[in-house]
């Protein structure tokens, strides 16, 4: 049994913070109601982040075999990089801030009602982008199929880099930062 699953870990109940680094048998995550912010890099095992009812802070980084990432309905912002297997973002209802990066097979961008801030790195298969009402600022970079043919009525920074289906810019009605490079 792995140190994460023993039953020591799963008894903590108040621990807020997790970092989980470089552990090749870690397989699961313990159900901890307190989390407020976890943290996974370079664990190739992981296959899924259980429902953690506190979770506001969650970053992925180098779980090739992660696949599902279960309802966290207080999670605010969610980066995941080099997730090579993670296929769609859930619908969260208050995340605020979303930056998918070296994720080659996720697909779409679900409609997130609060989604302020949304970074898109090194993506082909994300075709558009969602309207997004309450977005403030969308950097993509390297996507190379993507259009942006939703209206970004709020949206104030904007920033694309090496997307080459980008033909056109949408409406925009508070747009005060405008980057186009290599498009």
């Amino acid at each position: 049994m792995c140190l994460i699953c023993s039953s020591s870990l799963i008894n903590l109940n108040d621990l807020n913070q997790l970092v989980i680094e470089n552990c090749e048998n870690v397989s699961e995550i313990p159900i901890l109601n307190g989390l407020v912010r976890l943290v996974i890099i370079n664990c190739p095992n992981i296959i899924e982040i259980p429902e953690l009812e506190q979770l506001r802070h969650l970053f992925l980084i180098k779980c090739p075999n992660l696949i599902t990432i279960n309802n966290l309905e207080q999670l605010i912002y969610l980066h995941i990089k080099d997730c090579i297997n993670i296929k769609t973002i859930p619908e969260f209802n208050n995340l605020d801030h979303l930056i998918i990066e070296d994720c080659p097979n996720v697909e779409t961008i679900p409609v997130l009602s609060l989604l302020n801030k949304l970074y898109i790195y090194n993506n082909s298969k994300i075709l558009t982008i969602p309207t997004l009402i309450n977005l403030q600022q969308l950097e993509l970079i390297d996507c190379y199929n993507i259009i942006i043919n939703s209206k970004l009525l709020q949206c104030n920074i904007l920033h694309v880099y090496n997307c080459k289906n980008i033909k056109s810019i949408p409406e925009f009605n508070q747009l005060n930062f405008l980057s186009l490079i290599d498009c």
